[in-house]
């Protein structure tokens, strides 16, 4: 079968002794086939020769870093069809990045998974901008890891979360990974490249010998073990990628993609990043719970789009009409006029159910039981029920995704019941006001 291979990698020399190899696929969204393996593999032996005393590996296509491999072409290997290249690149890309004379930084800008993400647990180094997730999702396919994706992880970030991503295919983020230690930098979004090469370049100021012997001595202090278990996996992959159950999976997967283009309307989405947005969602309703009861506006504000619609029924909060946008700051503003009144709060949010319409819009429903307290005695903390009112009902938050991040453009409460003193909430706002007033 012939395929229209529309991907480009790409070597530039920004820097004396530094290669920045750039890959892009958009129409795969950088998942890699073979023919793109095999020039990657090829343009880091040639970055080498040429005298490359580190090498960076960046993406050209925003959100994505590496992303697994094309399936179309694994399914293609298993069936004796032609695929798009020979995939000795998989191994030859591993070679080059253990070569003790090259130090190797990946830059990661976006997502990775699969192949991918065990390019970059291949990596000397890693840079990930905080937006990013890492997901193994081989299992979701009925495959396993193939080239370090269980046994490198498991040295990066210790067996616990290798255990838990290898198993579920769920995406983990780059904070943890960073708090793991698997990740060596995290930056801000658009930075994961500059700071690369500020590093390259101090690299390159650092003797030569000194930095390949160093890498040796870490190779051998790992690699023994490793190399055990790198050959086992790959023996347990090579059995089950020709399984009739991996290859269902594969081909399954791959005729949600088109052959790479992934589909519009209510499919638009991969399992791996509908499972991202989920992610991402269950942390705006975390940070938004966290920066109410921490009184951290900041935090709170970061949740919302610069415009927004409130409908929170007939709570004290005056949230205006509902159909009548409005700007953030002061929906902030009315929050703090009641929240900063009391002297704790705890929102816990709950059994969070997420939708996807037929557009691709993205909504959130989720369980509240608010507790607001203002202390009788301050210094003995002790309440009683004319204490504290709760508020339970449940949110439903409409998200979209604005320069990469999925921001609450609407939010609804539905007010269930009450619990306790209702009329701490007016109380809440005379102490506010006198509080800044003061």
């Amino acid at each position: 079968m012939v395929y229209v291979l529309t991907y480009s990698v790409s070597t530039d020399w920004p820097l004396e002794n530094v290669a920045c190899i750039s890959f892009c696929d958009r129409d795969r969204r950088n998942q890699i086939c073979w023919a793109a393996i095999d020039e990657l593999g090829e343009q880091l032996r040639l970055a080498r020769e040429r005298g490359a005393r580190v090498v960076v590996l960046a993406s050209a296509l925003e959100d994505h870093w590496f992303e697994h491999a094309w399936l179309q072409d694994l399914i293609d290997g298993v069936e004796g069809a032609e695929q798009s290249g020979s995939g000795r690149g998989w191994l030859c890309v591993l070679k080059e990045l253990a070569h003790e004379s090259v130090i190797s930084i990946a830059a990661i800008s976006g997502n990775c998974s699969g192949g991918g993400a065990e390019i970059g647990w291949a990596c000397d180094l890693r840079i990930a901008e905080e937006q990013s997730f890492f997901s193994q999702p081989e299992i979701a396919m009925g495959l396993t890891t193939g080239i370090g994706g269980s046994c490198r992880l498991a040295r990066l970030a210790g067996r616990g979360v290798a255990t838990e991503m290898v198993l579920t295919g769920e995406p983990v983020s780059a904070a943890r990974l960073y708090q793991l230690g698997a990740v060596t930098r995290l930056v801000e979004r658009g930075q994961a490249l500059s700071a690369s090469l500020k590093l390259a370049e101090a690299l390159t100021k650092k003797s030569s010998d000194a930095l390949a012997g160093l890498k040796k001595v870490l190779a051998v202090s790992d690699n023994e073990p490793l190399a055990s278990a790198l050959k086992n996996e790959q023996k347990v992959f090579q059995a089950i990628v020709s399984s009739k159950e991996a290859l269902s999976g594969m081909k399954q997967v791959q005729k949600q993609y088109g052959l790479g283009i992934l589909n519009t309307g209510a499919e638009m989405y991969t399992p791996t990043e509908v499972a991202l947005i989920r992610n991402h969602l269950l942390d705006s309703y975390s940070r938004y719970a966290q920066g109410l009861d921490s009184q951290n506006w900041e935090m709170v504000r970061a949740c919302f789009a610069d415009e927004i619609l409130i409908d929170y029924g007939e709570l004290s909060i005056s949230s205006g009409p509902p159909e009548v946008p409005r700007r953030a700051d002061d929906w902030m503003a009315s929050l703090q006029r009641v929240i900063n009144g009391f002297d704790v709060t705890r929102h816990a949010i709950t059994n969070h159910r997420m939708h996807i319409d037929e557009s691709g819009g993205v909504s959130c429903r989720a369980y509240l039981s608010a507790d607001h307290v203002i202390y009788p005695d301050s210094e003995a903390r002790v309440i009683s029920a004319e204490d504290v009112v709760t508020v339970v009902g449940e949110y439903n938050n409409y998200y979209e995704q604005i320069e990469g991040l999925w921001k609450i453009v609407k939010s609804e409460l539905k007010v269930d019941w009450t619990i306790g003193n209702v009329d701490l909430l007016e109380v809440a706002v005379e102490r506010a006001e006198g509080r800044s007033e003061s």
